[in-house]
């Protein structure tokens, strides 16, 4: 059985993403302050994915902002910002 060249970027991608949320969940983990930690990521991740929403005028990255954009973005901070840039580039 052959897979194709989609389906194996996917499968790369979902690997990603879960490699992502694990290390987010090691260095939570190990970190003494982890509400401070936790709450950093989370005005992070959503403060660079309204940059880059307000931003694509200029830059000419069209980032909409809708529910699962700004879940990822809260749950993985700037990495996850950099990741759906990544697949948006991919993806379009």
């Amino acid at each position: 059985m052959r897979c194709s060249f989609g389906v194996a970027l996917k499968i790369i991608c979902v690997l990603v993403i879960v490699f992502c949320i694990c290390l987010l969940a090691y260095g939570i983990v190990k970190s003494k302050k982890r509400i401070r930690t936790v709450t950093v990521t989370a005005l992070s991740g959503g403060l660079a994915l309204f940059a880059v929403h307000f931003t694509s005028s200029f830059t000419a990255i069209n980032m909409p902002i809708s529910t699962l954009s700004l879940s990822t973005a809260v749950l993985l901070g700037i990495p996850g910002v950099i990741l759906q840039l990544f697949l948006n580039l991919i993806w379009s």
